[in-house]
């Protein structure tokens, strides 16, 4: 009877509660979680401390201890770009099962990838929206399969992130048609996948309507946009992230009070 007891105890602390779970240590892949993986019951859970930017991270990975990650049962990345982002292999020393999605490039013969300038290497490439689209896509793609009970949610959710991505490259375009914004410059080369995918011509900034940066630029406090470019956990979904974007621009070309 005792051992009757101490097998079912046994049973019992097994952890057949927890909720599948995946995981990302980069901000724009944990929004995409959080969009795919809405009403599912499956867990979107980030890994890095929330505090650290994006650029910090490959130093957290270099000392994580591997047995404080927690379980799960995919992995969000992109390591084919950005290999010092590389956690897959740190997961697998515990999970061997863990299954790696690299949204970055699809898995599957003449599969998709992500857009890069010729020079573009440290690029923003999510900021693009046919990137962020094929990003969405691939995600879905594989995560569909790997829960089939939760298929037809995770394509749902699909549907709206990709009309989200859409509807908010038209609000942007409406926002600079509007305010009469005919041409575009970037101080921070990191941003020219947003810039491109405006297509508006580029110039130099003396000369431009809007200049998209990364911080205030010294001698002009208008025609300047400093987007989000989700380097620091949001803990929201892109659809969020996309409107908090497109406020921030439609409050920065709003007339000011004389």
């Amino acid at each position: 009877m005792r051992s009757f007891v101490c097998l079912l105890l046994g049973l019992l602390a097994l952890p057949l509660w927890a909720a599948p779970t995946v995981v990302s240590t980069v901000p724009v892949l944990h929004a995409i979680n959080l969009s795919l993986l809405a009403d599912t019951g499956i867990v979107a859970r980030y890994l890095p401390p929330a505090r650290l930017p994006l650029n910090r991270i490959p130093g957290w990975l270099s000392k994580v201890d591997v047995a404080t990650l927690g379980s799960a049962d995919a992995l969000l990345t992109m390591e084919s770009l950005q290999p010092e982002l590389a956690i897959y292999p740190l997961l697998r020393q515990r999970q061997i099962r863990v299954v790696p999605i690299d949204v970055a490039r699809e898995l599957a013969p003449a599969g998709a990838k992500v857009t890069l300038r010729a020079d573009g290497e440290g690029d923003y490439f999510w900021l693009d929206f046919g990137n962020l689209t094929l990003m969405g896509n691939v995600a879905a793609r594989d995560l569909a399969p790997m829960w089939p009970a939760q298929s037809v949610q995770i394509e749902r959710n699909r549907q709206r992130l990709l009309r989200a991505v859409q509807g908010s490259a038209m609000a942007f375009d409406d926002v600079l048609l509007a305010h009469n914004v005919a041409s575009l410059a970037v101080a921070d080369q990191r941003l020219m996948p947003l810039a491109q995918a405006l297509g508006l011509p580029l110039v130099p900034q003396q000369q431009a309507d809007l200049v998209l940066t990364s911080r205030p630029l010294k001698g002009r406090s208008r025609g300047i946009w400093q987007p989000d470019p989700l380097l620091r956990l949001g803990d929201q979904p892109i659809e969020v992230w996309l409107m908090q974007n497109q406020q921030a621009l439609v409050r920065q070309l709003a007339p000011t009070a004389d």
